[in-house]
């Protein structure tokens, strides 16, 4: 199983966690890692590492982060080059049908493998809800 890692500034990752257990059921091997201002890099690191290693069974880690570019991500990105760590990879823009999907579909390969399902997921997830019914042609009346 795909073990998953949501690092993000604050505790938007708990909380995207929490509601996805709220709409699949408890999960296994899903850890939310927050990064707080007062924390350092070294301390990130850290709690990264032993979130990695709660959830890494030997079928990879799948490392969500908000943000490219931030602290979370360039952190979470130094894992891809340690060996120790094994399979693991990174994508950043963290949002809750991306969560799902992984949780969902973690026992069907390698972590590279569904982190690109996963990815497709995240943006196919991004709708302008004024287009869509524009396109379709419903009307929504209150």
């Amino acid at each position: 199983m795909i073990g998953i890692v949501v690092v993000t500034h604050g505790c938007m990752g708990i909380e995207i966690v929490k509601t996805a257990e709220l709409i699949v059921g408890k999960c296994e091997k899903i850890e939310a890692v927050p990064f707080f201002p007062h924390e350092s890099g070294e301390e990130l690191t850290q709690k990264v590492r032993q979130a990695i290693d709660s959830v890494n069974d030997g079928d990879g880690v799948v490392i969500f982060v908000d943000l490219i570019g931030g602290n979370c991500c360039t952190i979470a990105g130094a894992f891809l080059r340690d060996e120790e760590e094994g399979n693991v990879e990174v994508i950043s823009g963290v949002n809750l049908p991306m969560v799902i999907k992984l949780i969902n579909y973690r026992h069907d390969g390698k972590a590279k493998d569904v982190a690109a399902a996963v990815q497709k997921a995240g943006v196919k997830s991004i709708i302008n809800l004024r287009e869509m019914i524009d396109k379709v042609g419903v009307s929504c009346k209150l």
